[in-house]
């Protein structure tokens, strides 16, 4: 449902890197995946210079987000499972230490999973540098 211009396509040996600048106390990302395998990594943002992170990921195909934001890791995980092979929509919106994802059917379904959860930790913005 994408266009060939915007999409990656991997045969689970693959990874792309993408350059992109980040707002530290800010973070939206909307990708879309399809995927028949229970796991793998489906985005990582790492910092050059801390342990800040930010990665997406399918785990027993579940769909996981976890963060840092130098003070321990957020993590959360989905109920359903989304490696059935159809494709998936996932947005995902960060305010500080506050996560929001959903996922969703990329056809437009109005059935949707939403996460949310906010870090414990003392930070709040990405050291992303």
């Amino acid at each position: 449902p994408q266009s060939e211009e915007t999409a990656f396509h991997f045969d689970g040996r693959g990874f792309s890197v993408v350059h992109k600048a980040l707002r530290p106390a800010f973070t939206s990302v909307v990708l879309m995946f399809r995927s028949h395998t229970p796991n793998g990594l489906l985005l990582y943002l790492p910092s050059n210079t801390t342990r800040d992170f930010l990665s997406m990921e399918l785990v027993e195909g579940r769909f996981r987000l976890t963060f840092d934001l130098g003070s321990g890791a957020l993590a959360m995980t989905s109920n359903r499972s989304y490696n059935s092979g159809v494709w998936t929509k996932v947005t995902l919106q960060r305010t500080r230490s506050k996560g929001y994802v959903s996922i969703m059917a990329a056809d437009q379904s109005p059935e949707k999973e939403l996460l949310e959860a906010e870090s414990r930790g003392t930070t709040s913005d990405f050291q992303l540098l």
